[in-house]
């Protein structure tokens, strides 16, 4: 034995001391037949890699432990340090096992890094996990790529895939469902089965409880069995929103975004396949003609400092006049005029009074008619009269004649 082994071995020793496993310490040194560099520190620590004449085939495998690596035979470059650390591992390599029975059941699962007591401790084939924190990833079969950042994270995964859970208790209950991102503590903690969503901030989407998939959340918990839904902040907590690259960004097509007392954005649909019940608005819009139109400013806190002068209505006024062209607010009081409402009753009434002017033009055109017909027909009168009156004229000097003789 060289210096350099004998100092290494006496500083194993020493460890094992230490750690009160010193009548069990072994020492697996360098096996240049099998091209093998193993070590191994306590009590059943490379039991059947030793059985198999030390390092047997198996390469850079570190085992410090009780039962660390105790069926390891063929894998390879695996790190477990704890008590029964990647205990049942066999054939798997490339695996890190940091803490008391992490990856204890892995089998033949390779590309694992677990950091904290009993860390993918079921996991039996699954590959490329990240686990750091107690019980992160605990139940995780054969899952694959999935991320737990804290304790109890992803606990309960089993077979969900490329997940990634950073805080506690993260992705809790969440058993088969993939691609989920969770970031913050209990962040979709409830979730089980879901896949495809995204939720920040803690307790963010914890709301989710079942298959719920696709949905954004930032902020907030969500609402049980949506999915395809993107929230951000909570109404009441957050009472403001600023969005860059909106103001001043032209878009020549689209239509109007609203957003009701819930908070949700939307925009109008106006095909007939949304509809129900479609009927002429008639004499609806002659509310329009009791409604009075205004002009204001709006008050300091509820100004962006220009001061400008605005023009509309009243909402207070309009709800006493016709309630529906008012949106209410959470507390039941007039918030807002409905004023795109207000554009199509416009148009009714555009449309009344062009009807009733068309009216009134095509009674005017039938009297003037009228009058051209009495016009021709005095024409007519007066030019009887003019004859009657030649031949009346014509009868005189007739009878005048006569007299003369």
């Amino acid at each position: 034995m060289t210096r350099a082994a004998g100092i290494r071995n006496t500083f194993l020793l020493a460890a094992a001391l230490i750690m009160g496993q010193a009548a069990h310490a072994q020492w697996c040194p360098n096996n240049p037949a099998a091209g093998s560099s193993d070590t191994c520190l306590g009590d059943y620590s490379l039991q059947s890699t030793i059985a198999a004449g030390c390092c047997g085939v198996a390469s850079a495998d570190t085992a410090v432990g009780f039962g660390t690596l105790m069926h390891n035979t063929t894998g390879a470059e695996n790190t477990a340090i704890g008590s029964v650390a990647l205990y049942w591992s066999s054939t798997a390599s490339y695996n890190t096992a940091v803490g008391y029975a992490s990856l204890m059941g892995n089998q033949t699962g390779e590309g694992n890094t677990a950091l904290g007591a009993q860390t993918l401790e079921v996991s039996q084939g699954a590959i490329d996990n990240t686990a750091l924190g107690y019980l992160a990833l605990n139940l995780d079969t054969t899952g694959y790529e999935n991320t737990a950042t804290g304790a109890i994270a992803l606990i309960n995964n089993q077979t969900g895939n490329e997940n990634s859970a950073l805080g506690y208790g993260a992705l809790y209950f969440n058993g088969s469902g993939s691609l989920n991102t969770a970031i913050g503590g209990t962040a979709l903690a409830s979730l089980t089965s879901g896949s495809n969503n995204l939720a920040l901030g803690v307790d963010a989407g914890r709301n989710y409880s079942g298959a719920e998939s696709n949905n954004v959340v930032l902020a907030n918990r969500g609402i049980a069995g949506e999915s395809g839904v993107t929230r951000i902040g909570s109404n009441g907590t957050q009472t403001r929103a600023f969005i860059a690259g909106i103001y001043g960004a032209t878009s020549s097509s689209g239509t109007w975004v609203l957003v009701n007392s819930a908070g949700q954005l939307g925009t109008t649909t106006s095909s007939r396949r949304f509809k129900e019940a479609v009927a002429d608005m008639g004499a609806a819009s002659s509310d329009l003609m009791r409604l009075r139109p205004v002009t204001f400013r709006y008050k300091p806190p509820y100004d962006d400092g220009q001061g400008t002068l605005q023009y509309g209505l009243i909402a207070e006024e309009v709800a006493a006049v016709n309630p529906g062209l008012v949106q209410f607010g959470e507390d039941g009081q007039p918030l807002a005029v409905r004023y795109h409402f207000v554009y199509a009753m416009l148009l009714n009434e555009v449309q009344q009074q062009h009807s009733a002017i068309a009216g009134q033009s095509a009674r005017l055109a039938e009297q003037a008619r009228n009058l051209d017909r009495q016009a021709a027909e005095i024409a007519g009168q007066r030019a009887k009269i003019a004859s009657l009156q030649t031949a009346i004229e014509e009868l005189a000097l007739r009878l005048a004649k006569l007299e003369g003789h």
